[in-house]
């Protein structure tokens, strides 16, 4: 409850979270209208027949009153409550689309022109063409959880843990896909990160360069010795959120050879 309601449902209605929004009072206000230039987007190619009717719905010409009531009562108030919620991301909103498309259809169903009904199919599947061959490249740099979970599960042992700090997204939970009774924590400076680093919890952490420099300096002068890791990857955190841009995220384990 804490997680999924605390966190992802009031933490991410009154704060920006992992970069998606404004952060601020000003930037709150300014990220208010942020849904209508995103959906113009994320409904193309029918984003211009969707406007058109939608002044068709206005003047009355498309529809009765109840449809239009139906497609008022399902899209405004998604569109509304989502924009007042500090986190803002593209995929809030896609619980309107149906009733949009529904809209675009009626449109189609009392408009003529065959030409331009012809250049709407066949947009969308040069757009599918085209994400297949492009959407694996850009996947690649904005989704650096699968590839992190693939380095962490290469250099995992039988009995291992994985730990976190600093990159802490959900995704990476989804991609480990480890069983319910182990779940992702952080190394406590006080308690488990100095068992952890003797060699008593015996796993894999992933954490963002950073976090580990603050860490080592207060691991030091707390215990008066030096924080002995070993890294086995990288990675560069680039066109990812505002708050992990530009980071490193290191996969280590612990280095008891020192000891």
């Amino acid at each position: 409850l804490r997680e999924g309601l605390g966190k992802h449902v009031v933490g991410r209605s009154t704060s920006a979270m992992e970069g998606h929004g404004g952060s601020g009072v000003w930037g709150y206000l300014l990220t208010l209208p942020m849904y209508v230039p995103m959906l113009f987007v994320t409904f193309m190619p029918w984003s211009l027949d969707l406007i058109r009717g939608g002044v068709r719905m206005r003047k009355k010409t498309l529809g009765d009153g109840r449809s239009n009531a139906v497609v008022l009562g399902w899209a405004l108030p998604t569109v509304v409550l989502f924009s007042l919620v500090a986190t803002k991301l593209p995929h809030y909103i896609l619980p309107i689309f149906p009733i949009l498309a529904v809209v675009v259809g009626a449109y189609f169903a009392v408009t003529e022109g065959l030409s331009r009904r012809i250049v709407s199919v066949a947009v969308p599947v040069v757009i599918v063409l085209g994400s297949l061959l492009v959407l694996p490249i850009v996947e690649a740099k904005m989704k650096p959880s699968p590839r992190i979970a693939e380095a962490v599960r290469e250099v995992m042992q039988p009995g291992d843990r994985v730990y976190w700090d600093g990159y802490e997204e959900a995704s990476l939970v989804f991609y480990l896909n480890l069983p319910a009774e182990e779940p992702v924590t952080r190394l406590a400076l006080e308690t488990t990160l100095p068992r952890w680093a003797a060699g008593e919890l015996p796993g894999v952490w992933v954490v963002t360069q950073a976090r580990l420099e603050e860490l080592r300096a207060a691991y030091h002068e707390m215990y008066d010795r030096p924080l002995h890791t070993t890294e086995h990857a990288s990675f560069t955190l680039t066109n990812y959120s505002s708050e992990f841009r530009d980071q490193n995220v290191l996969i280590l384990t612990a280095d008891t050879s020192g000891d």
